[in-house]
């Protein structure tokens, strides 16, 4: 629905070659763009009007570049649809025209199929569209539902027909359920001109419920400027989604909507253009959408500062500077796990370090365990496979020049072999081993080795490393991460280890899935126990950010929620950098993440991992939709 903003703004202008241009602003009333009987009658086409009408507006169209069809020619299934609150049962059909697919959704849904007709064209100029103007996404984005201003579209909604079918039951639940949206029929309604609240906003009376589903679905009101245009464009304040409804309808469908003369009637207070938006705006322009790729949210301004996100820049205005260029988001990565840890004990390390943790790269548990330990030595983690040392953390170790190395794990996770190889490169280091005969006991072992005391103890799962990972970096090196099955009772061995170490509180990381309540209880009787979790490993990392508090005018570092090597790493940037640890899918960011960073928005923001683990979405801070 936020197409109608950019999209219309580009498409405004388009015209069919069979058919007259869309002009006419006469009679726009912002406040009763169109009436409910005109909006809500499902029977102002039969199919085949609207297969002749398609055809006639799209007499001349030829398929775009990539052979996506036109819209005369467009065939899609339509699945079956039980009836429910808002719409009657669609029968399923293969191979559908677009004809077939809109008077089955206004039927069902009893909506005027012309107001569908005219939302694939204000949306995605589908019917008109013609050749470079047509490619597959059009259709997955035929009317606009599911793409909010500033985010990705929601994939579940990306077919013709459920561009459709929602858009006419997305309509019917704003009028069954009104008080639930913000625009309201029957009262003084305060509408946006624009995505940028820079432009201000308008307040007038919204007439009926069908105009009232227009702002709701395409929250903005035209301003002068885009009235004056009538089909061009206006200026930055400009929005066009409602405008060229109207418009549309008006010289397509004559009586649908006002037959007035009367000069449009422009929304009070107008928009204002301020001078922030205008030079942010003109520096976009200047740089072009290759250099900063798509906006992902409006200009925020405080104290004087306003920002815009691009989704491969941030642009900054100030009255002292004008607007600066910068990047919020870099990246540490390297070809394999064992290349980015060393690639991140580069950038924390620069200088070398006095000892060195290695630890295996095949599995999460002692490198996790070893994270406060490297904190508290102030030192970084490589990693190894177990049979042979790679020739990058050779070379890292001989840069490092430490004066100690601790192996973390058995033999078979760092084999003899690869201590060997350590030992030839941190030439006249210590190299010691640390080990238990399982990731338990080894968990076990660094907090006695490490710590003579604590206040404070991490409980995470020894079964999965998700909740786990972020135990390093909220420890604050204060305190160890011991490891637990999840459920029953905690060891003999780990009850004295809690009682030897004095603490005053446990912190469980993680939801009951992973350590039971009944395992929480037992660690209860040592010292006083707190669970931190969220509804998912991505929630509960945002919980444990938030409860650190340490990205405010830091870094937060996001690494793969959904494999562990590089996460691990991320201890030994903190010992330089403090931070805190986020999680985040390979394709974009979760919910819980997005608004982390959104509420944090001094923080440096530093992936750790390749491409194959943070996609160029997460870089661009782009937030998974829905």
């Amino acid at each position: 629905m936020a197409l109608a903003t950019t999209a219309s703004l580009l498409l405004a202008g388009l015209t069919s070659p069979a058919a007259q241009a869309a002009t006419g602003l006469e009679g726009f009333d912002p406040g009763n763009i169109i009436s409910d009987g005109s909006f809500f009658n499902p029977s102002t086409m039969t199919t085949d009007e609207v297969s002749a009408f398609i055809a006639t507006m799209g007499a001349g169209c030829v398929p775009g570049p990539d052979g996506t069809p036109c819209l005369k020619d467009h065939l899609s299934d339509i699945p079956e649809r039980p009836k429910t609150s808002y719409c009657e049962p669609v029968a399923a059909k293969a191979g559908a025209t677009a004809a077939e697919v809109v008077i089955a959704a206004a039927q069902a849904c009893e909506i005027n199929p012309q107001v569908l007709l005219v939302l694939l064209q204000k949306e995605q100029a589908l019917v008109t569209g013609s050749g470079d103007l047509l490619y597959a996404d059009r259709y997955a984005k035929a009317t606009g539902l599911g793409c909010p201003d500033f985010q990705r579209c929601d994939p579940a909604r990306a077919t013709f027909f459920g561009q459709v079918y929602g858009a006419a039951e997305r309509f019917q639940i704003y009028r069954q359920h009104p008080d639930n949206y913000r625009h309201k029929k029957e009262a003084v309604n305060t509408v946006a001109f624009n995505p940028e609240p820079l432009c201000g906003t308008a307040q007038f009376v919204i007439k009926n419920q069908a105009t009232a589903g227009l702002y709701n679905y395409t929250p903005y009101v035209p301003n002068a400027a885009a009235l004056a245009a009538v089909t061009a464009e206006g200026d930055l304040c400009s929005a066009y989604g409602n405008r060229n409804f109207y418009r549309y309808m008006k010289t397509w469908f004559p009586g649908s909507v006002s037959t007035s003369d009367a000069a449009p009637v422009q929304a009070k207070p107008g928009s204002t253009l301020r001078p922030e938006m205008t030079a942010i705006y003109s520096r976009a322009a200047e740089l072009g959408f290759g250099a900063l790729g798509g906006a992902t949210s409006a200009i925020t301004c405080k104290d004087g500062t306003c920002t815009k996100q691009y989704a491969k820049a941030t642009l900054t205005w100030t009255a002292k500077d004008g607007v600066v260029v910068s990047g919020r988001s870099s990246r540490i990565s390297g070809a394999t796990r064992f290349d980015t840890a060393v690639a991140a004990s580069r950038v924390g390390f620069p200088a070398g370090a006095s000892t060195v943790f290695v630890a295996t790269g095949s599995n999460y548990a002692d490198a996790l365990a070893a994270g406060p330990w490297a904190l508290r030595e102030g030192s970084p983690i490589l990693l190894s496979p177990p049979a042979v040392l790679p020739s990058a953390v050779h070379d890292e170790l001989r840069r490092l020049r430490p004066k100690r190395v601790v192996v973390i794990g058995g033999t078979s996770a760092v084999s003899d072999s690869v201590m060997a190889a350590i030992g030839k490169a941190a030439t006249g280091a210590l190299v010691e081993r640390v080990h238990g005969s399982t990731r338990y006991d080894t968990a076990l072992e660094i907090s006695r080795t490490a710590f003579r005391q604590a206040t404070v103890a991490h409980v995470a799962s020894g079964r999965d490393f998700a909740d786990a990972l972020v135990g390093g970096p909220l420890s604050g090196g204060a305190g160890p991460i011991l490891l637990v099955p999840g459920e029953g009772a905690p060891s003999t061995d780990t009850v004295e280890e809690l009682r030897r170490l004095q603490v005053d509180r446990i912190l469980v990381l993680g939801g009951t899935a992973r350590i039971t309540a009944t395992m929480e209880s037992a660690l209860g009787s040592v010292a006083p126990t707190e669970r931190i979790a969220g509804q998912d490993r991505y929630e509960t990392a945002a919980l444990v950010a938030a409860r650190s508090g340490s990205a405010a005018g830091g870094v937060a570092y996001v690494a793969s929620g959904e494999s562990y090597p590089d996460a691990l790493v991320s201890t030994g940037l903190q010992v330089t950098a403090p931070g805190t640890l986020l999680l985040s899918r390979r394709e974009c960011l979760p919910s819980d993440t997005a608004a982390f960073l959104r509420k944090r928005s001094d923080a440096r923001i530093t992936l750790i991992g390749g491409t194959g683990a943070l996609g160029d979405e997460v870089a661009a801070l782009i937030a998974c939709s829905g």
